[in-house]
């Protein structure tokens, strides 16, 4: 897949989630389907660095040349000492949080070319009384279709999917902010967390 996308001259790489794997190793670096299984009474569950730095190697002929661009999927939770989550991803990659108006490195919105891309964050608060959901209202209604005529959003799990494991596992986030997403015309979605690819036509409240 990189050195495909590394013949074919991207402008731009969206990764939508799930990056390294890192929680699904042992700090010995053997592979876990569940780290807190095997280890239930310790008081650390760290996960295993040198994946990340693995994931950095292995990715560097296509990110050294193309920007690339991410947001979280629940792979990067990442429960570290401390309780502290997410630490890894958002210690790897440079984010224009700031220059989106937002405190949080886990949404944010970037122009490039003739597109307006909003990355919402699906594993935090994106309530309606939330500063997420506050954040993207704000964003979207500086949104200019005359400066860039595409609006494309993109989060981790879909809200809509015929995939049995994860079917509606994100239904509160699409119950939040859906309308507001469609009231702005969205032209296109892209979601990470099924693994297998799908795509459908316009849709909206199930419809």
């Amino acid at each position: 897949t990189i050195s495909h996308l590394v013949q074919n001259s991207p402008d731009l790489v969206l990764l939508v989630g799930d990056v390294s794997y890192a929680n699904l190793y042992l700090t010995n670096g053997t592979g876990s389907d569940c780290y807190s299984c095997n280890f239930s009474n310790t008081p650390i569950h760290e996960t295993y660095q040198p994946r990340w730095d693995y994931w950095g190697r292995f990715t560097e002929n296509l990110t050294s040349t193309v920007p690339l661009m991410v947001v979280e999927g629940n792979h990067e939770l990442e429960l570290q000492a401390g309780n502290k989550t997410f630490e890894a991803y958002s210690s790897r990659f440079a984010f224009p949080y700031v220059e989106s108006g937002t405190t949080w490195k886990f949404y944010y919105s970037f122009n490039a070319g003739g597109i307006h891309f909003v990355m919402l964050g699906a594993y935090i608060d994106f309530d309606r009384s939330g500063e997420q959901y506050e954040w993207l209202k704000m964003d979207l209604a500086k949104f200019n279709r005359s400066v860039t005529p595409w609006l494309v959003v993109t989060w981790y799990p879909p809200w809509y999917s015929t995939y049995t494991a994860h079917y509606k596992e994100a239904e509160y986030m699409k119950v939040a902010m859906e309308e507001l997403l469609y009231s702005y015309g969205t032209d296109i979605v892209f979601n990470g967390h099924v693994h297998a690819y799908e795509r459908s036509n316009r849709v909206y409240t199930t419809n």
